[in-house]
C-alpha cells in the first residue's frame, strides 16, 4: 500500500468516525449537524492525518536509509569478499607457479646430479681404462726390455766368446813373427793394439812392460809383421775389438 492510499484511507476513516458519533447523539436527541463542527472535525482529523503520515514517511525514510545502509554494507562485504578471493587466488596462482618453479628446478638439478655421476663415472672409467692401458703398455716395455736385455745378455756373451777367440788367434799370429832368440824364457807384456776393418794394425805400442826392452821391442815389431790381424767378419763385433789390449807371452 502506497504512502497516498494510505492517507485516503485514514481521511474516509476518520469521516465515518464522526457520521457514527453524530448519529449516535441523533438517537439521544435531535442532531443538529452543523458544517462548520464537520469541517472542524475533518480538519483535527486531517492534522492528526499529516502527522500520522510525517511519522510513517519519517519511519519510511529511515527504513529506506537502513536498507541502502545495509545495501551499501552488503556491497563493501561483496567487494571485500571478492578482494579477498581475488587475492587468495593470485596467492594460489603464485604458489602454484612457486611450486612449479621449485619442482622445475628440483628436475633441472636432479638432471645435472645425474649428468655430473655419468660425467664423473665416465672420467672414473677413463681413468682406469687409461691406467690399465698404461699398465698393459709398462708391463709391454719391461717385457720387451727385458727380453732386449737378455737378448743383449746373450749376444754380448756370443760377443766376447768371438772376442775372446779371434783374440786368441791374433796372439798366435803375433807369436808366429815373434823372435825368441836369446830371450829368457817367462816373459809377457801388454799390447795396445788399434787396427782398421780388415785387421790392419794402424798402431801398436806397450802398455805394460815385460821389464826387457829387447822383448817388448820385438813384441810391438812381432804385431805389425802379423797385420793383418785375424779379426770376426761381422762389423759390430769388430768395432768392439778395433782397440784392443791383450797380455802377449810366447811361451
Amino acid at each position: 500500500m502506497t504512502l497516498r492510499a494510505f492517507s485516503l484511507s485514514l481521511i474516509l476513516h476518520a469521516v465515518m468516525l464522526a457520521l457514527l458519533v453524530f448519529s449516535f447523539d441523533f438517537q439521544k436527541e435531535e442532531l443538529v449537524i452543523r458544517p462548520q463542527d464537520v469541517m472542524k472535525a475533518v480538519s483535527v482529523d486531517s492534522r492528526q492525518v499529516e502527522q500520522e503520515i510525517n511519522r510513517l514517511r519519517e519511519i519510511e525514510q529511515k527504513k529506506e536509509a537502513a536498507d541502502r545502509q545495509r545495501e551499501r554494507e552488503l556491497q563493501a562485504k561483496l567487494k571485500e569478499l571478492e578482494r579477498k578471493a581475488r587475492a587468495a587466488e593470485e596467492q594460489r596462482t603464485t604458489e602454484e607457479k612457486r611450486l612449479a618453479e621449485l619442482a622445475e628446478k628440483k628436475e633441472k638439478q636432479r638432471k645435472e646430479s645425474e649428468a655430473e655421476e655419468k660425467r664423473v663415472a665416465e672420467l672414473k672409467k677413463q681413468k682406469e681404462d687409461l691406467e690399465k692401458k698404461k699398465k698393459a703398455e709398462e708391463d709391454e716395455r719391461k717385457k720387451q726390455a727385458d727380453e732386449q736385455k737378455a737378448k743383449e745378455a746373450a749376444q754380448a756373451k756370443q760377443d766376447l766368446t768371438l772376442i775372446d777367440l779371434h783374440s786368441a788367434r791374433i796372439r798366435a799370429a803375433i807369436a808366429q813373427q815373434f823372435n825368441t832368440v836369446g830371450l829368457p824364457h817367462g816373459l809377457s807384456c801388454v799390447l795396445f793394439i788399434r787396427m782398421v776393418p780388415g785387421g790392419e794394425v794402424v798402431a801398436a805400442r806397450i802398455e805394460q812392460s815385460s821389464g826387457n826392452d829387447v822383448f817388448d821391442r820385438r813384441a810391438e815389431a812381432a804385431v805389425f809383421r802379423a797385420s793383418p790381424l785375424p779379426v770376426p767378419d761381422d762389423q759390430r763385433v769388430f768395432e768392439k775389438m778395433r782397440e784392443i789390449r791383450l797380455r802377449f807371452a810366447p811361451d
